[in-house]
């Protein structure tokens, strides 16, 4: 068995489907099956249980999923360490990102850090926060930009603390700007919180940061906006709120990105999401990683 094999195993895992496994790995579904087949007669056992929902790992499966990851994890580190000394002209950073920051830190980061270091590739994971955690705990990732505080990586030391505030944004012409105060010492435009209790708002899913801040301030000021049928991501939201008269939280570091849009400070505040770069072990003993680390 060869690490290509291992990484077979794992999408397998990670998939939980054969066809969606062998769509992934540019290979033919034919030839996974039998690889699978293949390989369980040399173990002269089950690691896979087949069902209509999909394929699931058995006890043995588990165990032997265990050792792949943890073999594959450990020829990852060692070629990056040999790469790496070669004065980071080659190699491999796995970063993890939500969507919606990656689209307004990544183009500029990933720019300035290929113009100096391009033997260097980024793979990137856009996931939620949360799901980000999970990469980082099982080895997937090497590194990954998650809102804070930290659910799962309870422990972990957090790099390069940085803030995103946050902003109620509407359509141009909203009724809600009617409601608007204008602070007599800055000259800034903010909106009450309880005033978005009388429109439609736009909620982003709960493991969000932002979703997660909604429900927290509506909680807290004893808000009660109707909710937009369906639960939607910052930048969809964000499409959304274009041509309706919903409303959404974003981010201000988002505001260049729709610029038709209004952006409001919320009163009481400021309120911030704070975010931070956490490593996995591999990742926290990568030169590139770190370097990588000092773009954002």
């Amino acid at each position: 068995m060869d690490f290509k094999e291992l990484d077979y195993l794992i999408t397998l895992a990670e998939e939980k489907n054969i066809s969606r496994a062998a769509e992934r790995l540019f290979m033919a579904q034919s030839s996974l099956s039998h690889f699978i087949r293949q390989l369980e007669a040399e173990l002269g056992t089950t690691l896979f249980i087949r069902t209509p929902r999909g394929i699931f790992p058995t006890a043995s499966g588990e165990q032997f999923l265990s050792h792949a990851r943890s073999m594959l994890q450990e020829f990852r580190t060692a070629k990056n360490e040999i790469y790496e000394l070669e004065h980071l002209s080659k190699g491999n950073i796995r970063f993890g990102i939500s969507t919606y920051r990656g689209v307004y830190l990544l183009p500029d980061i990933l720019r300035r850090f290929h113009s100096q270091y391009p033997g260097i590739s980024v793979s990137i994971t856009e996931k939620t926060s949360r799901q980000l955690e999970y990469e980082i705990l099982n080895g997937g990732l090497d590194m990954a930009l998650l809102s804070l505080p930290l659910k799962v990586l309870k422990d972990q030391d957090i790099h390069l603390r940085r803030t995103d505030e946050v902003k109620l944004i509407c359509a141009p012409g909203h009724p809600i700007l009617k409601e608007a105060v204008t602070d007599p010492v800055s000259g800034t435009v903010e909106i009450p919180i309880s005033a978005i209790g009388n429109y439609t708002f736009i909620f982003s899913p709960a493991d969000m940061a932002l979703g997660y801040t909604a429900r927290k301030l509506f909680h807290e000021f004893d808000v009660h906006p109707l909710s937009y049928p369906t639960e939607l991501s910052p930048l969809l939201a964000t499409a959304v709120v274009r041509s309706s008269n919903a409303l959404a939280f974003s981010s201000a570091a988002l505001s260049h990105l729709a610029p038709e849009l209004t952006y409001l400070p919320l009163l009481p505040g400021p309120y911030h999401v704070e975010l931070g770069i956490v490593f996995s072990p591999q990742g926290a003993s990568s030169r590139a990683c770190k370097v990588f680390c000092e773009y954002f």
